[in-house]
């Protein structure tokens, strides 16, 4: 009789040990697939968070008497670094983050017209930079609107240094510069190469580039 209640009780452990591996497989599975629906939401909320939707066109005024400009900045673009260059950092496009940057460069002494004439010259014999584009600026002297020379120009489609095409995740830049106020101003719009082969900054950058005008310093 003993020996059968010692079976009974062996034979009742085993039992138990099964059915708790079988509840222990089972929450595990449950919380498995808790976890990765979980992860699934997640990952998709931060597609969401980092999709570029495409700009809205609403722009607010930044006005720089120190310096001596004034630009419509896009609602996108945050003020991320001030002093002689001035950088607005935008929205992730493509995986990289898109910039608006204006330098500035005190000339004192200097005609506006010699820094133009060298400068144009420089980007015209620069086999990295193509598209030189000689335009007019709006300055306000003594109260008067007038035309401060600059032009624009964009890096070439070739990677800087060789003949070999530019990747589509590649830095790719536009550039316009300006003289006056006894001053040199450079600015850059940046994205990936192939955010600008899809068209998806000319017309936000060419909207910046128009509204850009230099005024007094003060």
């Amino acid at each position: 009789m003993e020996e059968y209640n010692r079976h009974a009780r062996n034979a009742g452990a085993k039992e138990v040990r099964i059915m708790n591996r079988k509840w222990s497989w089972l929450f595990s599975l449950v919380f498995a697939l808790l976890f990765i629906g979980r992860s699934t939401s997640f990952a998709d909320d931060t597609t969401d968070q980092t999709t570029f939707q495409g700009f809205s066109g609403q722009t607010t005024d930044y006005v720089d008497s120190y310096h001596g400009f004034k630009i419509k900045i896009p609602i996108e673009f945050q003020l991320t670094t001030k002093g002689d260059t001035m950088i607005w950092t935008g929205p992730m496009v493509d995986g990289l983050a898109t910039t608006i940057s204006i330098n500035t460069t005190v000339m004192r002494g200097v005609p506006s017209k010699a820094i133009y004439i060298a400068n144009l010259k420089s980007k015209k014999d620069d086999r990295d930079i193509t598209g030189v584009v000689p335009m007019g600026v709006p300055i306000l002297i003594h109260d008067k609107k007038k035309k401060a020379l600059a032009f624009r120009c964009k890096e070439a489609e070739h990677k800087p240094g060789t003949p070999d095409k530019k990747d589509a995740g590649d830095i790719h830049r536009w550039y316009l510069y300006m003289f006056g106020n006894e001053r040199s101003y450079t600015c850059g719009f940046t994205g990936t190469y192939q955010a600008f082969e899809e068209n998806k900054l000319q017309s936000t950058y060419d909207a910046v580039i128009k509204s850009i005008e230099l005024i007094p310093v003060k």
